[in-house]
């Protein structure tokens, strides 16, 4: 028993004078983005992955039912030579209804190339660098951004290095309810 408190007593003296040494720093300003009153039919929250070899996949949300779940695209802005067709979804959770979620597979793209795209024929450009086709791949991996001052700073700090691959394992923001901050 006496064993046990001196070690007890030990560790918490140990991890009071670490915890001394190390000041947090000041939490950042949240980073306020305009936002404008979008058609329904306007893609949201477009997000790419990669859909196997010389393939990715486009993600995107409509508030428009009877939106298209299709992605033009093509090597030079606003010019778009292929069409992938997709399919959409939706789901409710107790008071929460979804927006049509879409997902089109885009391919075959060749390797190292950049491809514009949009969505359900309108919207926002896009753009994407496709991954080099040999080995060595650089990869660039950070997780859980959020959308404060933070998240600019550890993005600039990716965007000095050179890579081939940014991977976003999740918890790209903390909208809270807020679905237009998505």
């Amino acid at each position: 028993m006496e064993r046990t408190l001196l070690v007890t007593l030990s560790v918490l003296l140990f991890a009071s004078v670490a915890a001394d040494d190390y000041v947090r720093p000041k939490p950042r300003q949240a980073l306020q983005f305009p936002w404008k009153q979008k058609t329904s039919s306007q893609p949201e929250q477009v997000h790419i992955s990669l859909a196997g070899e010389k393939h990715m996949r486009v993600s995107w949300v409509t508030n428009d039912k009877s939106s298209p779940s299709f992605v033009e695209y093509g090597t030079s802005p606003g010019k778009y030579s292929f069409l992938g067709q997709g399919e959409s979804t939706s789901y409710s959770y107790i008071f929460y209804r979804s927006g049509k979620i879409h997902h089109t597979v885009i391919g075959p793209l060749e390797p190292n190339t950049v491809y514009y795209y949009r969505c359900s024929g309108g919207g926002p450009e896009f753009h994407l660098k496709t991954p080099p086709a040999q080995f060595p791949i650089t990869f660039a991996v950070a997780g859980d951004l959020g959308q404060t001052g933070w998240t600019k700073s550890t993005l600039d700090h990716i965007d000095q290095c050179k890579y081939e691959v940014h991977l976003l394992p999740g918890d790209l923001s903390y909208a809270d309810y807020m679905q237009h901050k998505w």
